[in-house]
């Protein structure tokens, strides 16, 4: 019975009251930001999107290291592994602008609300684009904005962490801004890659959220992002286990 209960309350949640929250947002902020170009609504928006997605299936944070975030740019490289480690962080992180799959903008609605937020739009397909996308974006870190890449590239189902891309180190290390490692466990039970639903296990789940050590970009170069890209997942698997 009450594995039922669970499956009806996911599913409930993912085909009505998620798509509505999101719809309801999108609609809210769109044309304020449109309009006046000031981004504080929809980033508030966003931040509200993350928090009541995981009230809505019962998903609990347990953060740490939210001393190791910086007041300035940075680039948070988190292990992705679900859906849910977005909703993570942009409930954690207020105004942090993710890189999303291209294919995501062509949702009505929220691909232009996903635009007027200033989210990045990566074409996986396409490295010369994402380089360009990540050159742009170099003007907003200047202003002190926050992005958060996923160096896997995609979810990635096998266990602990994946290999890294080298776009989010070339970005990182041509912007000049710390880098700050975070490590998601818990995320591939409650949402697996490949599942239309998520939490069917229990009526509530837990995720640990772990902010490590920010690391400077300053004295590596493009020649040297292997080396930056094996300290950090070498930390992050460190953490994971």
């Amino acid at each position: 019975m009450m594995k039922l209960l669970i499956w009806t309350r996911s599913f409930i949640v993912i085909l009505f009251f998620f798509p509505l929250l999101t719809l309801t947002l999108s609609v809210l902020s769109i044309p304020y930001t449109i309009l006046t170009g000031d981004r504080r609504l929809i980033e508030w928006c966003a931040w509200v999107w993350g928090k009541w997605t995981l009230k809505l299936f019962s998903i609990e944070l347990e953060v740490q290291g939210l001393n190791h975030i910086p007041q300035k740019s940075c680039l948070f490289l988190f292990n992705h592994g679900s859906f849910v480690d977005i909703f993570a962080l942009a409930s954690i992180v207020p105004k942090l602008k993710f890189g999303a799959k291209i294919e995501l903008y062509k949702i009505p609605v929220f691909g232009t609300a996903m635009r007027a937020a200033g989210m990045l739009p990566i074409a996986r397909s396409n490295r010369e684009e994402v380089i360009r996308i990540y050159q742009q974006a170099k003007l907003r870190t200047d202003q002190g904005e926050q992005f958060a890449l996923a160096p896997e590239g995609s979810r990635h189902s096998g266990h602990g962490i994946g290999q890294f891309k080298s776009g989010p180190f070339i970005f990182a290390i041509q912007c000049g801004i710390p880098i700050v490692p975070v490590v998601i466990r818990g995320a591939k039970e409650v949402w697996p890659k490949g599942a239309f639903v998520p939490c069917t296990q229990s009526w509530s789940a837990r995720l640990k959220v772990d902010f490590l050590v920010p690391i400077s970009t300053i004295e590596y170069d493009l020649e040297s992002r292997r080396e930056l890209s094996d300290k950090v997942r070498e930390l992050m698997i460190q953490n994971y286990s």
